[in-house]
């Protein structure tokens, strides 16, 4: 019985140390997708811009990649992308363009899907 005590309080113990480790690891594991998933969209949003012309706007945002929602006609060889991806936190994308410097921003605002934050729920940029 004092056998079973003792490794009960072990594997107490040793979880307590490790599951903060593996916490940190699969926080690690969707800052690295959500970058890779930001490069991939960039790709593709280049690729838009190279059939169209212009990045998609501010108000249509990344639906261009899917429908021709900026009604570009003929340039559109479109759907870009099958469907809209979403962050590894089930967040949308956020794309914002500015037309006066025909820019864009793509980011992920993180684990809290929030602007701004630290660590893990800072916002996400490739």
């Amino acid at each position: 019985m004092e056998l079973l005590i003792v490794i009960s309080i072990i594997v107490i113990l040793s979880g307590a140390f490790l599951i903060p480790r593996f916490v940190g690891v699969k926080n690690s594991a969707k800052i690295a997708a959500t970058k890779s998933n930001l490069i991939t969209i960039k790709t593709v949003l280049e690729n838009y811009y190279l059939d169209c012309g212009k990045y998609p706007s501010a108000t249509t945002g990344l639906k261009a990649l899917v429908e021709d929602a900026d009604s570009v006609g003929i340039a559109w060889s479109g759907p870009y992308l099958t469907k809209l991806p979403k962050d590894p936190w089930m967040n949308a994308y956020v794309y914002t363009y500015e037309d006066s410097s025909e820019s864009y921003l793509l980011k992920s605002y993180g684990a809290d899907g929030k602007e701004g934050g630290t660590g893990i729920n800072s916002d996400i940029t490739e």
